[in-house]
């Protein structure tokens, strides 16, 4: 809600004091008043809960997620792909929509109205995921996102403005790198069933997705100043986002069966041999009774 309004507020102060320079400083005050409210957030890990680690040199490896891909095919294939899907995020296709729904010809208003269009969908993807996955379950819910999410960019690179609505809207459930949730959770169980920590397989997705943050973009951007130097309609670059983003992490999603997605590591063996010495000592002790 604070982003749609934040957005509608950017656009009236520019078509108003028409100077964009108006826009960021009214977009500047929500980013202020999000700020201090985080301020004001209680901490919800007490300090005498929270674990004391010394650091190690090793720690600062900007390549330390690698061992995240070394525990299992399994796990390295889900970790990838739920990587990959993060290239339909829209911190990495900010910039390619700006560019483009200025290019097919939308209005300044129009323009501040898609965004948040957009906006409220992502949400909306979001709460339609939370009741499609106990319908269909995970593995289903990750196919239809990323059929979805395939499709809806894909309409999205029809130049007609009628296509961008529709497009966003085709997403779905797999909006704003949604498709990829159901394949972090399966990573994240199998991570922890091998001995991985959850805050460490955390920090691994995280570097991993600052990774496409960081350089998604640039491609996307080449892409689009590429077709439009030869004088071309600039859709190779949403072909693009469908492609790393939808088509690639269903495919490698398919390379592994239900068996591989239920895989116990050593970790869980252990707790699953004390959970039945356990039961079995309880039960003698019944017999005995």
């Amino acid at each position: 809600m604070l982003l749609a309004c934040r957005t509608q507020t950017g656009s009236f102060l520019h078509r108003y004091f028409g100077d964009p320079r108006y826009a960021h400083l009214g977009r500047s005050v929500f980013a202020a008043l999000g700020f201090l409210h985080n301020l004001s957030i209680p901490e919800t890990l007490p300090l005498a809960e929270r674990k004391h680690v010394p650091l190690r040199l090793a720690d600062a490896n900007p390549l330390g997620f690698t061992r995240l891909l070394t525990r299992s095919r399994a796990i390295s294939t889900l970790a990838i792909a739920t990587t990959l899907c993060h290239c339909t995020e829209g911190k990495v296709t900010a910039d390619l929509k700006a560019l483009w729904i200025r290019d097919v010809g939308l209005s300044l208003p129009a323009q501040g109205h898609f965004l948040s269009y957009s906006l409220a969908l992502g949400a909306f993807g979001g709460s339609i995921g939370a009741k499609l996955i106990p319908a269909i379950g995970r593995r289903g819910f990750t196919t239809v996102a990323c059929v979805c999410s395939a499709i809806g960019h894909f309409l999205v690179s029809n130049p007609h403005s009628r296509f961008q609505w529709l497009g966003f809207l085709a997403q779905g459930p797999g909006i704003n790198a949604n498709n990829g949730s159901a394949m972090k959770a399966y990573c994240g169980q199998l991570a922890a069933d091998s001995g991985m920590g959850r805050g460490e397989f955390q920090a691994c997705m995280a570097s991993m997705r600052s990774i496409v943050i960081a350089t998604v973009p640039m491609l996307y951007g080449s892409l689009y100043g590429f077709q439009q130097s030869r004088g071309e309609v600039a859709r190779w670059a949403w072909w693009a986002v469908a492609l790393l983003g939808a088509v690639i992490p269903e495919l490698l999603h398919r390379t592994l069966s239900d068996a591989d997605l239920q895989q116990r590591g050593p970790a869980a063996a252990a707790g699953n041999s004390e959970r039945e010495l356990a039961q079995r000592a309880a039960s003698s002790e019944v017999l005995k009774e």
